[in-house]
């Protein structure tokens, strides 16, 4: 891990794993406290939702361990998970 300096909060960094947006594709180095996409604002996914294996390609589309796609319609299943959860 590589610390970063944020402002005055230090960013701890995975340099060999990422986040990746379902919604536009937007992705970014591995960060606990980054968890919303800068460009569209949806919520990140730093791993396989079907078999939870990280995400360590950046530009993936689909998962290298189980075919999943990280596309669109997964985040519109994570859209609708947080509607039922909040009411």
């Amino acid at each position: 891990m590589n610390p970063h300096l944020v402002g005055t909060q230090e960013i701890k960094v995975t340099r060999d794993r990422y986040k990746l947006c379902p919604s536009c594709s937007n992705y970014s180095h591995y960060a606990e406290s980054h968890n919303y996409c800068i460009m569209c604002g949806a919520k990140m996914i730093c791993e396989c939702p079907d078999c939870l294996e990280p995400i360590l390609y950046p530009t993936a589309k689909h998962c290298p361990s189980c075919g999943t796609g990280y596309g669109v319609k997964f985040a519109e299943a994570v859209k609708m998970e947080l509607k039922m959860k909040t009411g």
